[in-house]
């Protein structure tokens, strides 16, 4: 089995004071793009990842909306950091995977995060480290503005959850859980 892990030194962040600002950090598409690329023979993992989502959310909410990567710019993970700095959320809305990196880089960095509750979700980050949704697309959005008027109404409440987030995260992505649970395991398969 091989788990993803991060350096969640690397991301961790202040804890933002209020919800004012939504993130997308994966390469986003808009519906058209993503209709196109569905369409096309060759399917692309990007296609699924459906950020027009969280920019209508954003929109629907009055929000800032703040993407890390379109068609024409690419964001790494040295500059990720300062990524998420611009953002109190950041959500997910893939398809087929609610556990990617940027769940892991968000929560580490302390931010609030919602993802579908879909692949690695319900045993790796679990409740503790994103808020799971829907993967059905109104479902989705209902479920994510319902969440997030809450919490841009209990600034307190926002605050506690972000922190509950960054400290799961802290424990339970870094890598150095499993760098050594990997060397035991090479010892003892190797005796």
């Amino acid at each position: 089995m091989c788990t993803f892990g991060i350096n969640t030194n690397t991301f961790r962040l202040p804890l933002p004071k209020s919800l004012s600002t939504i993130g997308f950090a994966g390469e986003f598409l808009t519906r058209q793009q993503t209709a196109e690329l569905r369409n096309a023979s060759f399917r692309e993992a990007k296609s699924y990842k459906r950020g027009y989502l969280v920019e209508e959310i954003a929109q629907e909410l009055n929000l800032p909306f703040i993407i890390a990567a379109d068609a024409s710019s690419r964001s790494t993970f040295i500059s990720m950091p300062g990524y998420y700095n611009k953002v109190d959320c950041v959500i997910c809305c893939s398809e087929d995977e609610g556990a990617g990196g940027t769940v892991l880089e968000g929560g580490a960095a302390g931010r609030l995060i919602l993802t579908t509750a879909v692949g690695s979700y319900s045993d790796y980050v679990t409740e503790q480290g994103a808020i799971g949704l829907s993967v059905e697309e109104n479902e989705f959005k209902s479920q994510a503005k319902d969440i997030l008027s809450y919490y841009i109404n209990n600034s307190g409440a926002f605050r506690d959850k972000c922190a509950e987030i960054r400290n799961f995260a802290l424990t339970k992505y870094d890598l150095s859980n499993y760098i050594d649970e990997d060397r035991k395991s090479t010892r003892l398969n190797s005796s």
